[in-house]
């Protein structure tokens, strides 16, 4: 049987939820791994990882498609007014 490095428990390979967390959303996942008994460390593989990277994907994709665009030309308006404003003196 594996030991986890960090408290020297043993290992057992198993699903957990985890919660994913990304700007403003928040996400349960099934996440298989090896899971330390005593600890709680989770130990996940590259198969692991890439089993739940469709949902995790999924969660970062949502949090961008909820952001509105932003106006570019009102932008750059905005911040070239602030530094005419802050510069004015030194062109005079």
């Amino acid at each position: 049987m594996k030991t986890c490095p960090v408290c020297d428990g043993s290992l057992k390979r198993e699903d957990n939820f985890i919660t994913y967390k990304y700007k403003n959303y928040t996400k349960e996942i099934m996440q298989s791994g090896e899971y330390c008994t005593k600890c709680g460390e989770a130990f996940l593989s590259s198969k692991d990882l890439k089993a739940s990277q469709k949902e995790i994907a999924d969660c970062s994709r949502r949090s961008h498609s909820d952001t509105p665009p932003i106006n570019t030309r009102t932008a750059s308006r905005f911040v070239l007014g602030h530094l005419a404003d802050e510069y004015s003196d030194s062109f005079c």
